[in-house]
């Protein structure tokens, strides 16, 4: 995704002119949640970026490595294929490390993995057909420049239509947070660095897939408050706050499918992939 989508895509935000819910005067003039300038519409690219994470003192006290200050952080990488969700990674107190996905409701966080898993799937599908395609575009292309001109205008139409398309599903998918203080539920998977007795690293390491949310203190996306669950570490609901120390996102170095693949001896729970 290049600079210019996102100068596409920050206009088309703004010109939408959401509401938001009260007005910046009733709030004071740095918006909901003070210390600094708020924008008052809710651009989803400000929430990238790398966070360091404080955990409760209760959850510290599972964790042997709690004096290392770089052993909990939260980075949003970027946004989902979809454009309505966050892909994200994180570590926190050398316990749990893995991939996230966020989204503006439970009902979103649902459709956004749906379509991943769907994807992944259509992709191995996929591969099979690709001789078969790669033998027909082999063919000579007997048509004439006329048709070719037709054929080029008709695409760059499309590609105009999908640009738009793709700004109005992106205002459309954070539309919401512009009414409150933006809050995005999120799913992980990750492993858990375990007590465990023995010398196997296979032996001593599970996957935990659970939820949480977080919410922003404001559209400036500087520091939020949250909660994370845990079942193999005791965590239920455990409290947690982030602060943003780098806004320049990298790529997300896993796969929500892919890192699947990296269980080793372990039984999915049967309502493991749904979200409520």
């Amino acid at each position: 995704m290049d600079a210019g989508d996102d100068d596409a895509i920050g206009a088309a935000l703004q010109s939408r002119r959401i509401p938001h819910g009260r007005s910046s005067r009733a709030r004071g003039k740095h918006g909901k949640g003070g210390g600094g300038s708020s924008p008052a519409v809710f651009d989803p690219m400000r929430a990238l970026g790398h966070y360091e994470v404080e955990i409760a003192s209760k959850a510290k006290k599972s964790s042997e490595k709690q004096d290392d200050s770089d052993s909990s952080w939260l980075e949003i990488h970027e946004l989902t294929p979809g454009e309505d969700g966050f892909l994200g990674s994180f570590m926190i107190a050398n316990k749990l490390h893995g991939i996230c996905i966020l989204a503006g409701s439970r009902q979103g966080l649902a459709s956004i993995i749906e379509d991943l898993e769907d994807q992944a799937e259509d992709s191995d599908d996929s591969g099979e057909n690709d001789e078969s395609h790669s033998a027909e575009a082999g063919s000579p292309n007997s048509g004439s420049d006329a048709s070719e001109d037709g054929d080029e205008a008709d695409r760059q139409s499309n590609e105009i239509e999908l640009a738009d398309e793709r700004i109005n599903r992106r205002a459309r998918a954070f539309e919401k947070n512009s009414f409150r203080n933006p809050k995005f539920w999120l799913k992980y998977k990750a492993h858990v660095e375990s007590d465990v007795q023995g010398t196997s690293s296979t032996a001593s390491r599970a996957l935990e897939s659970d939820r949480g949310y977080i919410i922003f203190s404001n559209n400036a996306c500087q520091t939020f408050d949250g909660t994370l669950s845990a079942a193999s570490l005791g965590w239920d609901n455990v409290k947690f706050t982030g602060r943003k120390v780098r806004p320049r996102a990298t790529p997300c170095p896993l796969t929500w499918t892919g890192f699947d693949e990296l269980e080793i001896g372990r039984k999915a729970e049967p309502d493991e992939e749904q979200v409520h």
